[in-house]
Order: structure tokens, then sequence, then C-alpha cells
């Protein structure tokens, strides 16, 4: 039976470099990973993403804090009494041995009969597809076919958690998009594990995972479901790791005289919040799909223009500000289109707290 993982109050310093001063990893983290399900760590590099990982396996012991499996604290349990397994960044594979010996030795190590073993590992080389590759070294593999090894080898023997160290970071898109597939197939087999999946990829959260905590500088910025970072952010800071390529922000955004709820740009950029706002400066969030060409819109001429995952995404001029906006069909450079704001975006104040959404947004050329 599979237990929420949590973090309490989780603080690491280990010394710097030639042991001078301390360097802090982890600030006073605290979350909890639902149990059975898949939780995203996301963040940039640096954030403290893979130290929390080893926080949860027993590699690391905190300085402050509690780390928690169930209700029971384990921050002082040796990492072989965990029931943690960890699928690593760089594989960690044997080198020069097979994939079945690389599959077994978990099982060897927790005194598994050599009948069962050979049964489970046969049983897990048709699930990852690699029949064929049994005895192949692992040399003789592919970066895909390797990291498959390299999750069965986590799985085979049924953790109770599952630590996922950006699993999908050393294949290429193909061989990426198969991993999530077979991923989502391994992890819906009982029983299921909790698992921490750690990736700075919102496709392969969005994919996998049904809770994501978002951190940075080894702060815990934000937890939730896929759906409430996106459509819920606190702050600028989230948004940036969810967000898209072309994803808009307009800042220079101030109060008109007579009302708390519209704001402008110097260029007439207008924009009406869902909510009174205190402040003097603000930015607005949003992604090219929130703002699409329309008969009734407002006009925008169109700088440039290129295909996006079946979308035709035009960088715009408004009211002397480049936007990104989604249309029908391709549009010529230089002419006028008309534009209007969908939805959703969000509104920051100075310090980068979202404080409201954005309910209308138009153009007032001044």
């Amino acid at each position: 039976m599979s237990l929420t993982v949590g973090l309490r109050n989780i603080t690491v310093r280990l010394p710097g470099v030639h042991g001078k001063g301390l360097v802090s990893l982890l600030n006073d983290v605290s979350f909890e990973a639902p149990a059975s399900r898949v939780t995203a760590i996301v963040g940039p590099s640096g954030s403290g993403k893979t130290t929390m990982l080893r926080v949860v396996a027993g590699l690391i012991r905190p300085t402050t804090g509690q780390v928690l499996l169930g209700e029971k604290d384990i921050s002082r349990v040796p990492a072989s009494e965990r029931d943690v397994a960890m699928a690593f960044q760089s594989f960690a594979l044997y080198p020069g041995h097979t994939v079945r010996y690389n599959l077994e030795v978990p099982l060897a190590a927790r005194g598994v009969p050599r009948k069962q073993r050979r049964k489970d590992v046969d049983e897990m080389l048709g699930r990852l597809g690699l029949d064929r590759r049994a005895g192949y070294r692992i040399e003789a593999l592919s970066g895909g076919e390797q990291q498959r090894v390299a999750l069965g080898r986590a799985l085979i023997r049924r953790p109770r958690v599952l630590l996922l160290d950006e699993p999908m970071s050393s294949v290429d898109p193909a061989q990426r998009r198969a991993l999530v597939t077979l991923l989502r197939e391994l992890l819906a087999k009982e029983p299921k594990p909790t698992t921490l999946l750690v990736t700075h990829d919102w496709a392969e959260t969005s994919a996998l995972a049904e809770h994501v905590v978002m951190i940075e500088g080894g702060r815990l910025l934000q937890q939730g479901s896929v759906r409430e970072i996106l459509y819920q952010p606190q702050s600028l800071a989230v948004l940036d790791l969810s967000a898209s390529p072309f994803a808009n922000r307009v800042g220079g955004l101030e109060r008109t005289s007579g009302s708390a709820c519209l704001l402008q740009t110097e260029g007439g950029l207008s924009v009406e919040s869902s909510a009174p706002l205190d402040g003097d400066r603000f930015t607005c969030a949003f992604e090219p799909d929130a703002l699409q060409t329309s008969e009734h819109g407002f006009p925008a001429r169109v700088c440039s223009h290129r295909p996006v995952n079946h979308v035709e995404v035009l960088e715009v001029e408004i009211s002397g500000q480049r936007l990104f906006a989604v249309a029908e069909g391709s549009e010529s450079i230089g002419t006028t289109v008309r534009l209007a704001f969908h939805g959703p975006g969000q509104v920051a104040d100075a310090s980068g707290q979202v404080v409201a959404r954005i309910q209308r947004l138009w153009s007032e050329p001044t």
C-alpha cells in the first residue's frame, strides 16, 4: 500500500567550496505528495529539485525539518530501510553487464528467490518492450533503451515510493514521447507507487503529473493540481516556469485616474482587472492563444508569423508593444489584423505577486 510523502519545514545547508561557510540548498520547504499519484517537482536548474529527492531517499540528511512517509517521521531512517527506489538522470546502470542482470540486481539484493526473480524480470522485460534485448550488454543499447532499463530497475521491486530525476532529459524528442507513454503505463499498474518526478519540462508535467510542486532558489513557490498552477498562479515566477516560449508580458501598466480596476501603458494599451488594485505599477501576463484574430477586435500590425503546433502564431505591434497572438490562418507581414482578448491572463504587482485576472484587454492609441 502506497503512502503520502511529505516534507515539513525542510532546510538543507551544506559546506561551501573548500569547506568555507554554508550554502543553503533548501529553505523551509513543506509539501505533501498524494499517495499512489505522480507529483511533479518543477523548477529551473539549481533550484533544489534533486536535493529534495535525495532528502526523501535518505541520501542527504536535512539540517532541520521532517521527512514523512504517511504519518511516520523517517528523517533518521537509513536509506536502505525506506522502501524508496530512485531512477537517476544519468541512468546509473551497471556497465559491462546485461539488461537482465541490471533488472535482477534489486531483487537479488532483497533476497528474492532465483525462480521468482526470473519471473519478475521476464514480466518487466515485456512491459519495457525489451524482450529481445535481455542478453544485450548495456553499452549496446540506445539512450532510450537504457532509460527504459533504468525505469524498470527502479520499478521491479514494487517500491512504495518512486523518485525520478529528470528521466527524459538525456533522450531525443521521439524517444521522450515514447518514454512518457511507457511511464504512464508502468505507473498505472497496481500497486501504484507514490511518485516524485523532477522536471523542468511543462509538457512532461501535464502529461504525467496530478500534483505539482513549483520551486525556485530552494524555496517553495506554489503547489497544487496542474489546472490550479496553470489557471490560478500566485506569482510571475510560477507563470515563467509553466509558460510557453511565446508567453506575453506587458510591463509599465499604471492605474488610470478614476478607477481602481483600469490600467494603461504610455502607448495606450489598456487592461481591466477582475478586482480593485492597490499600488502604482503592474505587469500583465498571458499566452498567445488568449489573444486571437477577431472581426470585431482592435487593430494590430503583423511583424512576423510562424506555424506552431498546428496554429499560426503572429508577432504583432499594439500600442508600441510587441506581443504574440494566434490567427486562424497565415497573415502577411505589414498588414493590419484585428484582435480580441479571450483570456486567461493575470495581473501582477511590482513584487511579482498575482493580484487579479485580466478581465479585458484592448488598445486605445494615444
